[in-house]
C-alpha cells in the first residue's frame, strides 16, 4: 500500500493529496494537498437560519476535528504530531506502520521554523496576512482564472498548480451550495453563494457572503479594510441592516478567534462595524484616528469601551502613512492602503507578505547575562549595547534564513492565488512573489529594562548605599534578606511617569535598537522593529532572573511598550509623554501601548472631549497606536472570584483582545495591576 493511500484510509485527505506525488514540487505537492481536502473533507456544519457560510467554528479546513494535517495561514499546514500518530495503532502491517512514520517525519519537518528557540519572542517565524479582499470581489474567480489561463504557458507547473486550486475551489463552493439546497437553507444565501465568490457581488449582502468565505477560506486570520472593501456594495442599506451583517461576521470573528480589521471614519460602514461589535472580543478592531474624526465616530468609539468592550483600538493615520513612505519606500498612491495583521502587525493589504512577529529579543535576559560587574556606567552600557547588537545580527540572520525555509518548503498556495503580484510574476507567495516582504521583530522588556538603567546609574554613582559587588550579590539572592535596598530600588523614577532621566534613558535604548533593526532592512526584505507582546509577557519572564529595577525572579515582564503594570502613578498624560519619547519614527511593525481607564471618564461630556484631546496630542507627538481597556480594579477582582458571573468581560492584553477569564492567573493580575486612571487629564 502506498503512502497517500495509508493516510486516506486514515481519515486525512490533506497528508494524502500531499504525497500522492512524492516526487513532485512541493508547490505541486502542496496544490495536490488542498485539492485533496476540498474534494473529500466534510463540509462544514450549516446552522438553521444562518445568513453566511461557513458560520460558527466549522470551517474549510477543519470541518472534521479528527483530520491532523490541514491547511494553516501561518506556515502553509498544521500538523497535530502527537494524534497523528495515535492513528498509527490502526493500522495492521510493519510496512504500513514504517510507510506511515516515514510520512509523519517528512509533514513534521515542513512546519517548523529554523529561527532558534532563544529569539521566540512573542513568535517563531508567525505569519499573518491580509489577502486582497477587495480585487477578488470586484474580479470574482472568474478573472483570476483568465489571469492564470492567459499566463499558463510562460510557466506550465507554477500556473497549473494555482489553477488546480483555483479549479478545486469553485468545485468546493458547488459542492456546498448542492448540500445547503438538501438541508433547505435559507434561498437568499444560495442564492448568492452560486454568484460569490466566483463572479462580482451585486448587493452588500452578497459582499458580506462572499467577504465571509474568503476568510474563511483564508483559515480565519485578517481582513484588514473591510469597511472599505465592503463600502462600495452599499445600495441604500439603512444602519440596522448594516450592524446585523457585522454582527452575523464577527460572531464567525469571534468564534474562530479571527484577528484584525482597520477601520475608517470616512467610509460609510464604520459606525456600524463599531456598534455591532458590542459583545464579541474578536476582532481585535483598530480605528484610524486624525485631527478630521468626526464627533459622531469618537462616540461611538467611546460608547462600545462603555459598554466593555475594548475595541476598536486608536492608530495615528498620519503617523503610519508617513513610516510607511519614508520608513518602507511605499509609494505615496499605496500608502494609505496599509492595513494590520495579526495583533497590530504592519502590512501592506493585499500586496505584502509581512511575517508577523518573526522573532525577537527578550532585553531583560540580555541584561541578566551582561550582569552588572562593571567599574562605571559607561563600562557597562558598552558592553549591554555590544551585547544587544551582537544578538540582534544573530536574529536578522535567522530571520533570512527562515525566509529562505519557507521559500522552499512552505508554498502557501491560498495567499499566492490572492494576494499581488504573485500571478502576474509567476512567483508563490513565500518565494518572493508578493510586492512587499518582511518581518516584524518584537523587543521585549524594553521598558524593564528602562527601570533598571535608571537604578544602575545609582548604582554607579554610589547613591544606593551599597557597592556594585554587593548589590551583584543581593541581586543573585533575589534581594531576599536586604528589604531596604528593595524598597530604595522601587522608589527610584519609573519609565511612564514623564520624568526627564526616565524618558531619556528610553529614548536612547529605543533609538538604538530601532534604528539599527531598520537599518537591516533591504528593498526585497523589511525588518520591522515592534513590541507586541501578545500574551507571552508572563512566559518570557519565567526564564529570567531578578533585575536591577527590582522585579523578582521568574516574574511577568512589561506588557508592550507602555509602563511596566502598576509604575505609571502621574496620571495618563504623563504616561503618555513618556511613551511618546521612544523612536516611534522607526518602528512601524508596531509599538502597542495598553491604557487602562475608569468608566467614569466617559460618562460626562466634559470627561469624553478630554480623552478626545489627550489621544490627539499622543499622535501629535509621534504616537503609533494605544488600546484602551475600561474596568475597574473592583470588577477585576470580582471576575477572579467569581467567572462565572463576568463571562463577558473583556479587556486588550498585548495586542488582542480576550476574555478576561480566559487568561492566566498571573496574567490577569498582571491586567488588575495596571494603573488605573480616574481621568483623562491628571
Amino acid at each position: 500500500m502506498r503512502k497517500w493511500e495509508i493516510f486516506r484510509r486514515l481519515g486525512e485527505p490533506f497528508a494524502a493529496g500531499f504525497f500522492q506525488r512524492e516526487n513532485a514540487s512541493y508547490l505541486v505537492r502542496h496544490a495536490d494537498a488542498i485539492c485533496s481536502h476540498l474534494a473529500h473533507a466534510p463540509l462544514p456544519e450549516y446552522e438553521p437560519g444562518a445568513r453566511l457560510y461557513p458560520s460558527g467554528r466549522s470551517g474549510i479546513w477543519n470541518a472534521d476535528p479528527e483530520e491532523r494535517v490541514r491547511f494553516f495561514y501561518s506556515f502553509s499546514l498544521s500538523v497535530d504530531g502527537a494524534a497523528l500518530r495515535r492513528k498509527e495503532e490502526r493500522l495492521t502491517t510493519d510496512f504500513e506502520r514504517r510507510v506511515f512514520r516515514e510520512g509523519v517525519a517528512e509533514l513534521e519537518f515542513l512546519v517548523q521554523s529554523v529561527i532558534p528557540p532563544e529569539y521566540a519572542v512573542g513568535g517563531r517565524g508567525w505569519s499573518h496576512g491580509v489577502i486582497h479582499y477587495e480585487r477578488v470581489l470586484r474580479e470574482g474567480w472568474q478573472g483570476y482564472r483568465r489571469r492564470i489561463e492567459a499566463a499558463q504557458a510562460r510557466n506550465p507547473e507554477f500556473y497549473g498548480a494555482v489553477l488546480s486550486v483555483l479549479n478545486a475551489l469553485s468545485d468546493y463552493v458547488r459542492r456546498a451550495v448542492t448540500e445547503l439546497k438538501r438541508r433547505g437553507a435559507d434561498p437568499a444565501l444560495i442564492a448568492a453563494l452560486e454568484r460569490v465568490p466566483e463572479q462580482p457581488p451585486r448587493t452588500l449582502y452578497e459582499a458580506f457572503v462572499g467577504c465571509n468565505f474568503l476568510w474563511y477560506l483564508d483559515d480565519c486570520d485578517s481582513c484588514g479594510r473591510i469597511d472599505r472593501v465592503l463600502g462600495s456594495y452599499r445600495r441604500g442599506e439603512s444602519e440596522r441592516e448594516v450592524q446585523e451583517l457585522f454582527r452575523l461576521l464577527w460572531r464567525n470573528f469571534d468564534m474562530n478567534d479571527g484577528w484584525h480589521v482597520l477601520l475608517d471614519p470616512r467610509e460609510s460602514l464604520c459606525r456600524a462595524a463599531i456598534q455591532a461589535q458590542r459583545g464579541y472580543r474578536r476582532p481585535n478592531s483598530g480605528i484610524l484616528i486624525d485631527e478630521e474624526t468626526p464627533p459622531e465616530v469618537w462616540e461611538a468609539i467611546f460608547d462600545s469601551w462603555a459598554s466593555s468592550n475594548p475595541s476598536p483600538a486608536l492608530y495615528s493615520r498620519r503617523n503610519y502613512e508617513r513610516g510607511v513612505q519614508t520608513g518602507l519606500g511605499v509609494p505615496p498612491e499605496e500608502a494609505g492602503e496599509f492595513a494590520f495583521g495579526g495583533c497590530s502587525e504592519l502590512m501592506v493589504q493585499g500586496k505584502s507578505h509581512v511575517a508577523s512577529l518573526d522573532a525577537g529579543i527578550n532585553l531583560l535576559r540580555i541584561l541578566s547575562a551582561t550582569g552588572v560587574r562593571f567599574a562605571s556606567y559607561e563600562e557597562f552600557y558598552a558592553q549591554f549595547t555590544a551585547d544587544i547588537r551582537r544578538h540582534l545580527d544573530r536574529l536578522v540572520r535567522a530571520i533570512r534564513e527562515n525566509a529562505k525555509f519557507r521559500a522552499d518548503y512552505q508554498p502557501q498556495l491560498i495567499r499566492t492565488l490572492f494576494m499581488d503580484d504573485c500571478l502576474d510574476r509567476g512567483l508563490e507567495f513565500n518565494a518572493g512573489g508578493v510586492r512587499y516582504h518582511g518581518s516584524a521583530v518584537n523587543v521585549a522588556g524594553l521598558n524593564n529594562v528602562v527601570n533598571s538603567l535608571v537604578v544602575l546609574k545609582q548604582l554607579y554613582a554610589g547613591k544606593l548605599g551599597v557597592s556594585v559587588a554587593e548589590f551583584a550579590a543581593w541581586l543573585e539572592r533575589d534581594f531576599e534578606g536586604n528589604p531596604l535596598l528593595l524598597a530604595r530600588v522601587r522608589q527610584l523614577p519609573k519609565f511612564g511617569n514623564d520624568q526627564e532621566e526616565a524618558d531619556a534613558l528610553a529614548s536612547e535604548l529605543s533609538a538604538m535598537i530601532f534604528g539599527y533593526l531598520s537599518g537591516c532592512s533591504r528593498a526585497d526584505h523589511w525588518i520591522l522593529p515592534a513590541i507586541i507582546m501578545f500574551a507571552t509577557y508572563g512566559e518570557l519572564g519565567t526564564t529570567v532572573p531578578a533585575t536591577p529595577e527590582g522585579r523578582g525572579t521568574g516574574r511577568p515582564l512589561g506588557d508592550s511598550c507602555g509602563p511596566v503594570q502598576g509604575t505609571d502613578r502621574n496620571g495618563p498624560t504623563a504616561m503618555l509623554r513618556s511613551v511618546a519619547a521612544l523612536d516611534q519614527a522607526h518602528a512601524p511593525g508596531s509599538l502597542v501601548l495598553n491604557l487602562r481607564l475608569s468608566r467614569k471618564v466617559l460618562q460626562s461630556p466634559e470627561g469624553r472631549a478630554q480623552c478626545r484631546a489627550l489621544f490627539l496630542t499622543y499622535f501629535q507627538l509621534g504616537g503609533l497606536q494605544v488600546q484602551v481597556t475600561v474596568a475597574d480594579t473592583q470588577t477585576l477582582r470580582e471576575a477572579v472570584r467569581d467567572p462565572a458571573a463576568h463571562e463577558g468581560l473583556i479587556i486588550r492584553i498585548g495586542g488582542y483582545s480576550e476574555y478576561f477569564n480566559r487568561l492566566s492567573p498571573e496574567l490577569k493580575e498582571e491586567v488588575i495591576r495596571r494603573e488605573e486612571h480616574l481621568a483623562a487629564s491628571e
